[in-house]
């Protein structure tokens, strides 16, 4: 992290840890907050001050804030203050593209509010597409990426989060395309031209970074990490996890 700039990896989704409406300054005007392993994304509606890292952003109505994980976090309230956040945990891999720890959303700033608000109850994929979404918007300014890339294009939204609900199951570039409303040859034109791979590498690649997530980070059996990416015996599983991080089972889990 620079002054005045984040560090973001989204060549995948986010992992959407939580999000939600939160009131502050009801009695304290002073918080801190230390999130070691996730992001945190606000949008306000008040005039305050946060102090991220040791460095003073204003906040006011309509700006978004960006805070990597591990800075540590004093909220300065005037009074009753509400935002909406979210608490995500991105990639590891993948290029890094830099954001601004706090912008001014301008006009765009209640459609932003009201689609985050939307989502609170929506499905984990959901959340995930809608936030990869705005870190995106956030990055690259008003105006979005190309519309041949990334998540803001409609079809690419609709696919990753296809992708996401079904990681599980058996996918084909054919159900995706399906689901996005496109045909199978345009939707990998348009991976590729966002992310630099087709369909079916992206979600190989979505696999491989749940099971390292899932390995490294939780308990979840090895059995069930297989599972969750639709494969039923551990000979099988042990060798995506060779082939694809480099490391069996339960080397990554050490």
């Amino acid at each position: 992290m620079s002054p005045g700039n984040v560090s973001l990896r989204l060549d995948a989704p986010p992992e959407v840890v939580g999000i939600g409406v939160g009131r502050h300054g009801l009695r304290e005007r002073v918080e801190q907050w230390l999130l070691p392993e996730l992001h945190s994304i606000h949008l306000y509606d008040y005039q305050a001050e946060v102090v991220v890292a040791g460095v003073a952003y204003p906040i006011r109505p309509g700006a978004l804030s960006i805070i990597p994980a591990g800075a540590p976090m004093e909220f300065r309230y005037r009074g009753p203050s509400e935002h909406v956040y979210a608490h995500l945990r991105l990639p590891r891999r993948g290029r890094a593209v830099s954001a601004p720890v706090m912008q001014d959303l301008g006009d765009e700033a209640a459609s932003v509010r009201a689609r985050l608000t939307a989502i609170i109850v929506a499905p984990a994929a959901r959340k995930s597409a809608e936030l990869w979404s705005l870190l995106w918007r956030a990055a690259t300014g008003p105006a979005g990426p190309d519309p041949g890339a990334g998540p803001d294009h409609p079809a690419v939204a609709a696919a990753v989060a296809y992708i996401e609900e079904n990681l599980a199951r058996r996918i084909t570039v054919e159900r995706v395309a399906g689901a996005a409303h496109v045909s199978a040859s345009h939707l990998n034109r348009l991976f590729r031209a966002g992310f630099g791979i087709g369909v079916a590498g992206y979600v190989r690649q979505r696999r491989a970074d749940q099971v390292e997530h899932l390995l490294r980070d939780t308990t979840q059996s090895i059995g069930s990490v297989a599972a969750s990416i639709g494969i039923g015996d551990l000979q099988t599983f042990n060798k995506f996890c060779r082939a694809r991080l480099g490391a069996s089972p339960r080397q990554l889990r050490h």
